[in-house]
C-alpha cells in the first residue's frame, strides 16, 4: 500500500494569529465547553493559515485523525498542531511545490520557515522544499522520471544514500523535532478545498 500524501509544516502556531480573523466568522459562540473552544480555536486557525497560503478552504467542523488524513483516498485538508509548529495536510499542497513557490516564499518571511513535502510510495516519488526568509532554501526531488534538487544541503539530510523516502523522512524529522509518524494519534481539523 504505502502512503501518499503530502503537506506542509511551518515553525509558526497559527492560533497566535486568531485575532486576525474577522470576529463575525469565528467559529465561537460564548457557551462552549474547554474542549469544544480547544477545537474551534483550532479551527480559526486553519481559517488564518489557509487565507494567509492563499487555500480556499471551508472548516468541516469535525475531527481527522492522521491515518485518515494521510491517506490514499483524502481528497481535503487538515490541520493540527504540534509544538509551536502548525501541521497542514493536503495532497496539493505537497504535489504543486514550484506553483506555490511564491506564497510559500511569502509566507516564510512573513510568520517563519516552513517544509512542503510529498510522499508517494506507490510511485517512489517524494519533493521536498524548504522556505526560509522569503525564499527556497533547499528542493528536493526523487522518483521516475524526477531526480533534481538546488541549494544547500540541510544538514539533517543523511549523508550516506538512503531510500528518497527515508531521506526526507528524516530531513521531516529534523524540521518538525519529532519523527513525523510517531504523531499517529494526533487529532487534525478536517477542511472542504473549495
Amino acid at each position: 500500500m504505502g502512503f501518499n500524501f503530502g503537506g506542509a509544516v511551518i515553525d509558526y502556531d497559527f492560533r497566535n494569529a486568531v485575532g486576525e480573523l474577522d470576529p463575525a466568522i469565528r467559529m465561537t459562540f460564548g457557551h462552549e465547553s474547554p474542549e469544544e473552544l480547544a477545537q474551534k480555536a483550532i479551527i480559526d486557525a486553519g481559517r488564518v493559515a489557509f487565507d494567509v497560503l492563499h487555500i480556499s478552504a471551508n472548516p468541516a467542523d469535525a475531527p481527522i485523525d492522521f491515518y485518515d488524513a494521510t491517506s490514499d483516498a483524502f481528497e481535503g485538508l487538515a490541520i493540527g498542531f504540534h509544538e509551536g509548529k502548525t501541521i497542514i495536510l493536503g495532497r496539493t499542497l505537497g504535489i504543486d511545490q514550484e506553483g506555490r513557490r511564491e506564497t510559500s516564499e511569502a509566507l516564510s518571511k512573513a510568520r517563519g520557515p516552513m517544509l512542503a513535502f510529498w510522499f508517494n510510495d506507490r510511485s517512489d516519488s517524494y519533493m521536498c522544499s524548504l522556505f526560509r526568509d522569503g525564499q527556497r532554501e533547499r528542493w528536493i526531488s526523487r522518483g521516475e522520471g524526477m531526480n533534481d534538487e538546488a541549494g544547500v544541503v540541510l544538514d539533517s539530510e543523511p549523508r550516506e544514500k538512503k531510500h528518497p523516502h527515508d531521506h526526507q523522512r528524516a530531513v521531516l524529522k529534523d524540521f518538525l523535532g519529532v519523527d513525523f509518524f510517531a504523531l499517529q494519534d494526533m487529532k487534525f481539523e478536517l477542511f472542504d478545498a473549495m
